[in-house]
């Protein structure tokens, strides 16, 4: 019977040391990056709307980048003059900020399974905007026409922003299945936790061991966290980003680094818990064992 409770206190031990660090990292990942209609603090951090601006206005303008807009005709230069004062009159960082906002309770309905698409983001005000300020324009009216039409063509009451950004539907769709996934399989090793837990704390009245070996696992968990996991977060600050996406590489990194730092808050948090808790437990084990013996 002895042997067995050393067996069972060695593995016991060990899922202690494997669970705490993996526990820990699923529960900083769902209260940062990954807990719903939080995102909107990364963005303001990340600075990147003033990027997202410039990206808009050369989408709806129908460039790819700055160098194809200077390399215009002079009748699309001219159009593009106008464009940029309405755009520049309408589209302030708290416009896009707002609008950021709007999309972000979109995506986070959709990765939560409240709706089944991402909905485009309303810009009414912008078309409304570019219409009236051609239409003060001293020009011919064939030539404000031609504006409005060439224009429209790539202008609309919303813009889809998962085509903007080219996100494959399909790659959208499996990123939300792996989402829906990991937030069950959270619960999952959070039961396992407590399992394993009440188990060792179960072994150890019964065979009346001290308690100081759960928490030296606990202490050891905690470091162990912060030794493996932080530093290899702070790799996912520099994240690859395809050529379309280049005039946004500074405020994607800033966002990822913006979103890996939250993370490694909480993650440092839990772990510093768990090192306390602990380091408790080893200051109480005596006494519980003095106790005991009594």
């Amino acid at each position: 019977m002895k042997v067995i409770s050393i067996v069972l206190a060695i593995l016991l031990s060990s899922l202690l040391l494997i669970l705490i660090p993996v526990s820990s990292v699923v529960f900083s990942a769902n209260a940062s990056i990954l807990k719903p209609y939080h995102s909107q603090s990364y963005f303001v951090e990340s600075g990147i709307y003033p990027e997202l601006k410039q990206k808009l206005k050369l989408s709806i303008l129908g460039y790819k980048n700055q160098e194809e807009e200077n390399k215009a005709s002079l009748l699309d230069s001219i159009r593009n003059k106008i464009f940029n004062k309405a755009f520049d009159s309408v589209v302030t960082d708290d416009f896009v900020a707002l609008k950021m906002f709007t999309l972000q309770n979109s995506f986070w309905d959709y990765m939560t399974d409240k709706s089944n698409h991402i909905a485009a983001i309303p810009i009414p005000e912008l078309s409304a905007a570019l219409t009236k300020l051609i239409d003060q324009q001293i020009l011919p009216t064939l030539v404000k026409q031609q504006m409005k039409e060439q224009l429209k063509k790539n202008l609309a009451d919303s813009i889809d922003i998962i085509q903007l950004m080219d996100i494959q539907t399909k790659k959208l769709e499996n990123t939300k299945e792996k989402y829906l996934l990991f937030k069950r399989e959270a619960w999952l090793v959070y039961f396992l936790m407590f399992i394993v837990l009440a188990l060792s704390v179960l072994l150890s009245y019964l065979r009346k061991y001290r308690i100081k070996w759960i928490g030296v696992c606990m202490t050891v968990g905690g470091m162990i966290t912060m030794l493996i996991w932080i530093p290899k977060v702070r790799y996912l600050q520099n994240i690859p980003i395809s050529d379309d996406m280049q005039d946004l590489s500074r405020g994607i990194n800033q966002l990822a680094a913006a979103a890996s730092n939250d993370f490694m808050l909480q993650l440092s948090i839990a772990a510093a818990i768990a090192i306390l808790i602990g380091l408790a437990v080893i200051w109480l084990s005596p006494r519980n064992a003095d106790s005991s013996q009594k």
